[in-house]
């Protein structure tokens, strides 16, 4: 067995799906390849802290509905008045109330956009264990891209960057944001890469946007109307060609 063969096998063997010969061979690979071994011991991890990580919850829409009706002052408070300094006190307090609200609405955006990054983070720690990689394995793109435009209500781009060390291996459906997402599959030497892109609705293009969560990079974009989240345990500036190659490529690829 070599080491292509037991990247293969990993992920049946730490599902339990191997048969016994299967298991063997492999056990005897990892016995004498050092780097497969690691790569065993970092998705056994990962699958040991994937299972142990505290779920997070966002505070409802109802709590932040009765803090804003707190803030608002009673009609009593309102009475008109002649009086200047009365005058400025309304004007100060109109001002709090616009702050309050920019701050909230502030807020809100920054916690609907945690808690996708946690779901991206989930779902790609997720694919990585066990068999949950694939709905479809191919390095063609005109296998991949159909597969998805028939089980998507709407046609993702799909492009292979085989030649600049990103080989599309394949893809599968997910749900992320209350949406079901595609999820292409790219590898980069040991690396998986995960790219998911769903409609952004009404959303503009806007640049690539860097984040770090928990030992992960992930970059997002809008681009053409649809969503981009690229993750991955790869470095930075590789990752960084990847997202420049995948930029811009809706606009270019033919269907």
């Amino acid at each position: 067995m070599n080491c292509d063969e037991s990247q293969v096998l990993l992920h049946g063997y730490l599902d339990g799906e191997l048969d016994s010969s299967g298991s063997m061979a492999f056990e005897a690979h990892l016995a004498s390849c050092k780097d497969c071994g690691k790569e065993f011991q970092r998705y056994k991890d990962l699958g040991a802290a994937v299972r142990n990580t505290a779920e997070y919850f966002t505070a409802p829409q109802e709590l932040r509905s009765t803090i804003v009706s707190q803030l608002r002052p009673s009609r009593a408070a309102w009475r008109p008045s002649r009086s200047p300094v009365w005058q400025v006190l309304v004007g100060a307090v109109a001002a709090l109330l616009i702050a309050t609200v920019g701050l909230n609405t502030m807020l809100a955006h920054r916690s609907a956009e945690d808690l996708i990054i946690q779901e991206v983070v989930a779902s790609h720690a997720r694919s990585l264990m066990a068999n949950h990689l694939f709905d479809v394995v191919s390095t063609d793109r005109h296998t991949v891209k159909p597969w998805l435009d028939r089980n998507l209500d709407f046609a993702p781009t799909v492009v292979d960057f085989a030649k600049q060390d990103f080989a599309l291996s394949g893809g599968r459906l997910d749900y992320l944001d209350h949406h079901q997402v595609a999820a292409l599959v790219y590898r980069h030497r040991q690396h998986i890469v995960n790219v998911f892109i769903w409609p952004a609705g009404n959303a503009g293009d806007s640049a690539p946007h860097w984040i770090t969560q928990q030992g992960y990079n992930l970059v997002h974009w809008t681009e053409s109307g649809m969503n981009y989240w690229v993750i991955s345990d790869a470095d930075r500036s590789g990752l960084n060609d990847f997202v420049g190659l995948l930029h811009g490529a809706a606009a270019h690829t033919p269907s």
